[in-house]
């Protein structure tokens, strides 16, 4: 295995809040990993800390080669967080992605448009480059939020719940668009949906303050324990709350 992110004994606070606690994880190169659990699991948080938004109160997060700085990682976020309004369209949505490697922004040249094309055609979205973004279906904008983050060549994408706000067809095509990236890219991705996921993911990650980490070794998790960390439905008492793995 070839770890691109090790995430050691990290813990996070916000106040007196603990948010994390202890979590170890190693991210491996090409492949897809979900993070599941609870809502307040600390999910969200643990991919802002990777992405150093945040900064952990012990512990480390180590870039290992190729990735090697946050501009080595791309971020979706979910779809319900963008603002359906603001006029943009599509091919320049995703030159945003090119943003933060650069020290100037609206310079876009040939070479840009030409990449960020590239990026919507990975996503089988390169026909709607010039339509308003506020005018695509939920599934085609968070398609074009994935080439947006593939526009800088990241060596590995974070996903915040990329199929909250669709329907089940269009989360089967994205759960597919996941399993051909990571042909060459790692994935990260925070679901709910682990039940509908588990024939496209590697490992996953059940996050609930403390992390356990299920590889899937035989390709086939067990869908009831998946569904259980997913949805923190089957609670032990005893663990006050916790999913039932955790």
């Amino acid at each position: 295995m070839t770890a691109l992110v090790q995430i050691n004994n990290v813990n996070f606070s916000y106040g007196n809040v603990t948010v994390l606690e202890d979590v170890t994880l190693n991210i491996e190169k090409n492949k897809l990993l979900a993070i599941v659990g609870p809502n307040g699991g600390g999910k969200s948080t643990l991919l802002k800390l990777i992405l150093r938004l945040l900064n952990p109160d012990s512990g480390s997060i180590s870039y290992i080669d190729p990735v090697q700085t946050v501009a080595d990682i791309g971020y979706v976020p979910q779809v319900s967080h963008s603002d359906r309004s603001f006029p943009i369209s599509v091919i320049d949505a995703v030159l945003l992605g090119l943003t933060g490697t650069r020290p100037y922004v609206n310079r876009f040249n040939k070479s840009d448009r030409e990449q960020a094309t590239e990026s919507l055609k990975k996503v089988s979205m390169q026909d709607y480059s010039q339509r308003q973004i506020g005018e695509l279906s939920e599934g085609q904008r968070q398609r074009v939020f994935v080439a947006r983050a593939l526009v800088s060549n990241p060596k590995l994408i974070l996903l915040d719940e990329p199929t909250a706000s669709v329907d089940q067809r269009i989360q089967h095509s994205l759960y597919k668009l996941m399993a051909e990236l990571k042909q060459s890219i790692s994935l990260v991705m925070v679901t709910h949906d682990v039940g509908e996921i588990t024939d496209y993911i590697d490992d996953i990650a059940c996050l609930n303050q403390k992390l356990h980490h299920h590889i899937n070794d035989t390709n086939k998790l067990d869908k009831d324990m998946s569904y259980y960390c997913a949805i923190g439905a089957r609670i032990d008492k005893e663990k006050k709350g916790k999913c039932a793995c955790c």
